[in-house]
């Protein structure tokens, strides 16, 4: 059943959550947490019932340790909602807590990619992912992916990068043209809402994760 998650909005897809703990996978666990190293993720369950919907936020100072956040979460899915198969469990969105920085926000849009991602996004085609991210510290780029599983966009779109960059692409924004980004977006807004305001100046930092 729909479940209300906060008191202004009611979801129109299911979404569950696990007990919500902030999973901090980073290779080298600091008293500070830089704002680059905060992920909010979203996933698809497939169930007989029909499919529903779980979020949790990740905090890695690496690619390597993000990916090892995103296995830990199947892995955690898969045990408390009694998931068989991996495959059943498909990542449909995820948002790096610097795209409310207001120079990354004023970047995008001044490039127009955020027109470029909302184009990408507007008719429903599950097997389509905007890949958003940065090259380096200022090279802003938006890739468009067909594929049916988040990481696999994001697999393709960091190749896809390599080729054309020669430099690792870190990870804005990704989202399947899915009506679920939506409240996926609300979501993140009041999650990163909550989490900026206990980072104080001197732990937001703007490092890139590689």
């Amino acid at each position: 059943m729909n479940r209300q998650l906060n008191l202004t909005l009611q979801y129109r897809y299911n979404h569950l959550e696990l007990p919500h703990v902030l999973k901090d996978v980073r290779k080298k666990p600091l008293w500070d947490i830089k704002q680059d190293h905060v992920y909010f993720v979203g996933f698809r369950i497939s169930a007989k019932a029909g499919d529903i919907y779980h979020h949790a936020m990740i905090i890695a100072d690496d690619v390597d340790a993000f990916f090892d956040g995103i296995a830990g979460e199947y892995n955690a899915i898969m045990d408390l909602y009694l998931v068989t198969f991996h495959s059943a469990i498909t990542l449909v969105f995820l948002r790096n807590l610097m795209m409310t920085a207001p120079d990354v926000i004023a970047a995008a849009e001044q490039l127009d990619l955020t027109a470029e991602i909302k184009e990408c996004l507007s008719k429903r085609n599950d097997d389509l992912f905007s890949v958003f991210g940065m090259i380096g510290e200022s090279l802003m780029c938006q890739i468009q992916i067909n594929e049916k599983n988040g990481l696999l966009a994001i697999e393709a779109a960091r190749k896809k990068a390599r080729q054309l960059y020669g430099e690792e692409l870190m990870l804005l924004e990704v989202c399947q043209a899915h009506p679920i980004r939506h409240e996926f977006d609300a979501m993140f807004a009041e999650e990163a809402k909550r989490f900026n305001s206990l980072l104080d100046d001197d732990s937001v930092g703007s490092g890139c994760v590689h």
